[in-house]
Parts: structure tokens; sequence; C-alpha cells
């Protein structure tokens, strides 16, 4: 993860849902080409949205293609469940829904505890200022 993006004022990051998925490699070339230097994922399940899109196999093989970060939206009934897969596949950033950011317990708490050098740290919560400062 660089960490100067993080100084950034202003963080684009396109969702690749609304990328062309039949010419995905293309499409981030033209991300890439554009300046754009995060991307980003939505992981669902169907329990909050009934279409499941992109899974964690086209994170890992769209890895090996990029160097752009990523940051994940976990829209899942168990999110807990994607963390490690997520870290492992090189996301930058993991975003998670309202009803899973207690800080002390559950998969955003759980993250702060075990992976504070990857980026799991602050602004995971309803409150930016409610949540420590990222590292």
């Amino acid at each position: 993860m660089s960490k100067e993006i993080w100084n950034q004022s202003c963080i684009i990051s396109p969702s690749l849902i609304c990328l062309d998925l039949c010419n995905l490699e293309q499409q981030v070339r033209l991300v890439e080409e554009s300046g754009i230097r995060m991307l980003h994922v939505d992981i669902l399940d169907g329990h909050f949205s009934p279409s499941m899109p992109l899974g964690l196999e086209t994170v890992k093989q769209l890895r090996k293609k990029t160097d752009l970060e990523f940051e994940a939206h976990v829209m899942t009934a168990n999110p807990q469940y994607f963390i490690d897969e997520l870290l492992e596949c090189g996301v930058s950033q993991i975003v998670f829904d309202a009803e899973h950011v207690q800080q002390d317990i559950g998969p955003c708490g759980r993250a702060f505890k075990l992976y504070p050098w990857k980026g799991c740290a602050g602004r995971c919560g309803p409150e930016a200022g409610d949540a420590p400062d990222r590292p």
C-alpha cells in the first residue's frame, strides 16, 4: 500500500461493478491511464444485494494485472470471512457496512486488532471523528 495516497485530500475510487466486466483488464488500463490510483471492489453475497458480479477470485486475478490500490466494500452477512482473503489479495482498505463497524467487537474490531499494519485502522465507523487516525 502506498502511504502517499492517504495524503491526498480527495481519493477517487471508481467501482469495478461499473466497468465492462467482459473487458475488465482493458477497462483497468483505461483507469490507470486516467491517473486514478485506487479501485473500489464491492464484495457481495446476495444478503444485501441480489447481484454478485465480483468474487474473491476476480480480485486475486486482477491484483496480478495492476499496481492500483484496491478498496473493498464488504456487503455480506458474514464479512469476517472475507477479511483475511482480501488482505491476502493485496486490498489496501476494507469498508464495512454500519452494522459491522463496532470497533471493539465484530469484523471491523477484529481487523483493527489483527492487521493494524495493513491499513485496517481509522475511519471505521459512522462518524469518521469517532475512529482513531489511520497509521
